[in-house]
């Protein structure tokens, strides 16, 4: 893209510089999106970042803080014009190396520091037989997808929650609920597993429903069996 964005408080925003380190880093973030936000359209944004705040707030798009709030604002106004969206994911400090480093190049010997880094680790790809340095360099960079990886994954998992918590109308969900209360109980009773059951075991819980059901209910009632051995990856025992 052959473009860049450095800031330093103290020097370019000195109002904003008492301001806690949550805030910048969310400003950060903002400030790149604003200047880059043509460049997103119709794309996904992914924030890396050290600061569990930051990530926090950046994928709610709400803060507590009014100032973040402000810059959290105007991060949503830029996605809408531009179409794109924005997730934030938390990469631990320890492995946060070379974009700290390059967040600091205004400090002393930080310049040096982050030529030494990238030195390392293009003589290390260039040549594994360099002992010393490779299983560092590689260990911190391979540390480094890993914790990105397992961050993204564990967030994409309490999304597929919240799509499956949003499957079901609020009275189905309901009515679900209870069946399944009752098929728990069925199998409490017999104290066998509720997964996997056995097709006899389906049709001992069908007369067990029988007792209190017209048929049509009890076909009803055993939806919920079908439900949790699918959930489950396993074959419906109801299916016959």
């Amino acid at each position: 893209m052959g473009d860049w964005l450095y800031t330093v408080f103290k020097k370019d925003a000195p109002a904003f510089d008492r301001l806690h380190i949550n805030y910048k880093e969310v400003c950060a973030a903002v400030e790149g999106i604003r200047r880059w936000g043509h460049v997103f359209q119709d794309s996904v944004v992914i924030v890396h970042t050290d600061n569990s705040v930051a990530k926090a707030v950046i994928n709610k798009g709400r803060s507590r803080n009014r100032l973040i709030n402000r810059l959290l604002r105007k991060m949503f106004w830029l996605s809408v014009k531009f179409n794109f969206s924005v997730r934030a994911i938390h990469v631990p400090g320890q492995v946060n190396i070379i974009p700290d480093t390059i967040s600091r190049l205004h400090e002393p010997n930080k310049v040096e520091r982050l030529q030494a880094l990238l030195s390392q680790w293009s003589r290390c790809r260039g040549n594994r037989s360099m002992n010393f340095f490779y299983p560092y360099v590689t260990g911190c960079f391979n540390f480094f997808n890993a914790g990105v990886a397992q961050a993204l994954e564990a967030e994409l998992n309490s999304e597929v929650a919240m799509f499956r918590g949003c499957m079901f109308a609020m009275n189905t969900a309901k009515t679900y609920r209870t069946h399944l209360a009752i098929f728990l109980d069925f199998c409490n009773k017999l104290c066998i597993p509720p997964v996997p059951v056995s097709e006899s075991t389906v049709a001992r819980y069908a007369a067990f429903l029988a007792r209190k059901l017209k048929p049509a209910s009890v076909r009803q009632y055993l939806n919920i069996v079908r439900i949790l051995h699918l959930e489950s990856g396993l074959d419906n025992p109801c299916k016959d």
